[in-house]
């Protein structure tokens, strides 16, 4: 595997596909060690959004210790979403294209997550980034951490072939049915619109983009025939705000971001809330009457919205927090994470153990010389 090209390849594409059908079934989540205790019916309901992640493992446990946290009230369901843009970013992850992530979120108890750009940037398993011999698949490497995950990839505006069918590769759709402590919980997958020309193209040809708003629309009246009492999105598409202490505020944000025009297009009560991501700022707001949070990049933080559930099984919006920082201080996997809820919070061993394990492996490759000498330091400049 060519180290350079894993360790350097940072390509930008955002994926959106719709697509209709037969309504799903609800998927019951069962988060294992991190699942709090089962009651008949919860009377809050609490998503939590993470996005641009770009392989940064070392943060997860800390995550995992939040999650812990919120999870441990018995009357409150959570619901896991990510933004996208998951793997490409650090040693870690690309060395083996993703795969320590996707055993990572598991762990934490995903339950679904967008198909953002850089999903696309190792093209084909194994070494090379495009196809290169006859029989490779230009997205086999997504592929096979799709079939790997546990939670279901999502992106209903990616559209393949002439025909402009849904994608339907192996557990990858356009949307999802949960059942989350009785509530059920309809979740779409969208990602931005520019996806072709922000990535690999070779990586994409046969692909096609469908608008965000058509397949959100699309999905979300499947989804509330299914028996979905809320409908959320998660998109790997976003927006930025300067101030967060108002949701209701927004003459700090850039109304022209995608995520802002597909929010107010959308046909009032399609949907209730959004985790966005792929321009790695912040929003923690609320847009034609639908919650949406950003939370940065890199791990750094999280998102939350609660809603309540009254004893007509109808929910409310209760609040939008704006974007939670893992650290006190500065973000690095060994940083006081402070607490949460009145608790201490701690890092989650499992996903301690899998993120101890990909930094092992990279940090042994990055002792091997390279034969290069350098004459002068280089300045790392992201403009």
């Amino acid at each position: 595997m060519s180290l350079l090209r894993r360790a350097s390849l940072l390509v930008v594409l955002v994926a959106t596909s719709s697509a209709c059908g037969s309504p799903p079934k609800p998927e019951k989540r069962d988060h294992g060690e991190l699942a709090a205790p089962l009651v008949e019916r919860a009377t809050e309901l609490t998503i939590i959004g993470t996005n641009d992640l770009h392989g940064h493992i070392e943060m997860l446990p800390i995550l995992g210790g939040y999650l812990d946290i919120v999870r441990a009230q018995p009357e409150r369901a959570v619901v896991l979403v990510d933004g996208g843009d998951m793997f490409q970013g650090t040693l870690a992850s690309n060395l083996v294209e993703g795969a320590p992530i996707v055993k990572a979120y598991d762990l934490l108890g995903y339950d679904a997550a967008a198909i953002g750009n850089h999903e696309f940037d190792f093209g084909p398993i194994g070494e090379d980034a495009t196809v290169q011999h006859a029989g490779q698949d230009p997205r086999g490497a997504l592929k096979a951490r799709a079939a790997e995950a546990g939670f279901p990839f999502l992106s209903a505006n990616i559209l393949e072939g002439e025909e402009g069918a849904s994608i339907a590769w192996p557990n990858t759709k356009g949307s999802t049915l949960i059942s989350v402590k009785g509530i059920q919980v309809g979740i779409i997958g969208v990602s931005t619109f520019e996806t072709p020309q922000v990535t690999l193209s070779a990586n994409f040809a046969g692909l096609r983009m469908a608008p965000l708003v058509d397949a959100i629309t699309s999905q979300a009246r499947v989804l509330r025939e299914a028996g979905a009492q809320i409908v959320i999105v998660t998109a790997h598409a976003g927006g930025i705000c300067k101030e967060l202490d108002d949701p209701s505020d927004l003459h700090s944000c850039d109304n022209s971001q995608e995520i802002f025009a597909v929010a107010n297009a959308l046909p009032t009560g399609a949907v209730q809330a959004i985790v966005a991501g792929h321009t790695h700022q912040a929003v923690a707001h609320q847009v034609n009457g639908i919650a949406i949070i950003e939370s940065f990049a890199r791990g750094h933080a999280f998102g939350r919205i609660d809603f309540r559930l009254d004893s007509q099984a109808q929910l409310s919006l209760a609040k939008i927090y704006p974007p939670r920082n893992l650290c006190v201080g500065e973000a690095s996997p060994d940083c006081d994470a402070g607490e949460y809820e009145g608790q201490r919070v701690g890092k989650n061993a499992g996903v301690l153990a899998i993120a101890t394990e990909a930094e092992k492996v990279a940090t042994e490759i990055r002792a091997q010389p390279l034969g290069v000498e350098l004459l002068a330091p280089v300045v790392r400049s992201r403009s």
